[in-house]
């Protein structure tokens, strides 16, 4: 009877001529073996995607999406990236490792009634990086603030938010609260509103410390625009603060660093930052001392002025072809607002309102000429007049795209 062995056997009486061949195919197995890649590196990506008729039981490729992030999430490899591939609600997330979250053009959105919308707990090397995500605590008018935390960030080395929207949470939009290694934090082009306790709020644990930059982004009608506790250092620069109850606070040895490009203005309270910083320019010469006139006669009483000043609540907008545009706006005085939209330098559309102090918006039917607006990229511009002929004026961008095919 011939003899099979595979590792450990009697071997068969053979000349060691026809021994060696299949000692060679033994090693040969044997180091293959060893070289395979483990079950995870052979299940993760580098790229995943996500869509609203996904099925978290999908291998999450483009063909074969997932419904999730959280599904996704596991599926995916240390630093890889989690794609949107079209509109949809996906659901709070947990990032444990370094991962980038990508909804860019896709309207993707997290609601988390009730909960945290992403927690980021990764290691203390690891980079984060959220891009064109919206989240909301989804509550309504009676209860308008239903989620804790939009993004609770807890351990990572870095951090970035790119076009992100929050609103809608109960304790703070962004928390930044290191609890094991210092964290930097970049909020890029990000609005923050509608937040009853904090817009952001970053508190480091006792000996941790968290670095925090605002650029040209909007925290409005929230509880406290931005808090800053002992072991945090935030530098707010080209942005806006505006409209909440308070706009500054500082705790203990917390540090707020405030360019002299940022707005901060019309809260109940402004708050006073640490610092002021920008360019400054020098001081001129002093003219000489020109010779008293005569005093002149007493005007009657002015008015007070209020200076009128028109910021939009986002930069730019997406849209699909055929439905309406809300264009969000706040103004520190009464005016008439027109807004005009515009395609290629042609105007397609106009629309007047009444404007209030605070927030307001106006709504475009997606409409002119009595057909839909053909998808591409349009000017949404804003032009306020006040009672005292003071004029202020902002731009929007806006892009329609196409609705999605059905998917047969």
């Amino acid at each position: 009877m011939t003899q099979h062995c595979f590792v450990v056997c009697r071997l068969p009486d053979m000349p060691l001529s026809r021994l060696a061949p299949l000692l060679v195919l033994v090693l040969s197995l044997a180091a293959l073996l060893a070289a395979a890649p483990s079950a995870h590196a052979l299940v993760a990506a580098t790229g995943t995607w996500v869509s609203g008729v996904g099925d978290d039981v999908n291998p999450c490729s483009r063909t074969a999406p997932c419904k999730t992030f959280a599904g996704a999430i596991s599926k995916t490899s240390d630093n890889g990236e989690i794609r949107a591939l079209d509109p949809g609600g996906f659901g709070a997330v947990s990032i444990t490792r370094a991962m980038s979250i990508n909804g860019e053009g896709t309207l993707a959105t997290i609601l988390h009634p009730l909960s945290y919308g992403i927690t980021v707990n990764a290691g203390a090397n690891d980079d984060v990086l959220i891009r064109d995500i919206g989240l909301h605590g989804a509550g309504s008018n009676a209860n308008p603030c239903t989620g804790t935390n939009g993004i609770n960030i807890l351990s990572a080395r870095t951090v970035t938010l790119q076009n992100v929207t929050i609103d809608g949470d109960n304790l703070s939009a962004i928390n930044v609260a290191p609890t094991a290694n210092p964290v930097t934090v970049v909020l890029d082009n990000v609005r923050i509103q509608d937040n009853c306790t904090n817009g952001v709020n970053v508190a480091p644990v006792a000996g941790q410390a968290a670095k925090v930059l605002l650029r040209d982004s909007v925290i409005t009608h929230s509880g406290v625009g931005l808090r800053v506790a002992a072991g945090g250092v935030a530098t707010v620069s080209n942005s806006t603060i505006y409209g909440n109850t308070t706009g500054l606070v500082r705790v203990d040895t917390g540090i707020i660093d405030l360019s002299f490009s940022s707005l901060l203005r019309g809260n109940d309270v402004d708050g006073t930052p640490t610092s002021t910083f920008g360019p400054v320019g020098p001081t001129g010469a002093q003219g000489p001392q020109g010779a008293p006139g005569a005093p002149g006669a007493t005007g009657p009483q002015g008015s007070v002025l209020r200076e009128l000043i028109v910021v939009p609540t986002q930069s730019s907008l997406r849209s699909v072809r055929g439905r309406s545009v809300a264009v969000g706006y706040v103004a520190t005085a009464k005016a008439i607002t027109t807004l005009t939209i515009k395609k290629a330098g042609r105007q397609v559309a106009r629309i007047a309102s009444p404007t209030r102090r605070g927030a307001n918006r106006l709504v475009w039917n997606g409409r002119y000429g009595g057909t839909t607006a053909p998808a591409g990229v349009y000017t949404l511009t804003l032009r306020s007049v006040g009672d005292d002929d003071q004029v202020g004026s902002a731009n929007v961008t806006l892009s329609i795209v196409a609705p999605p095919r059905p998917r047969r």
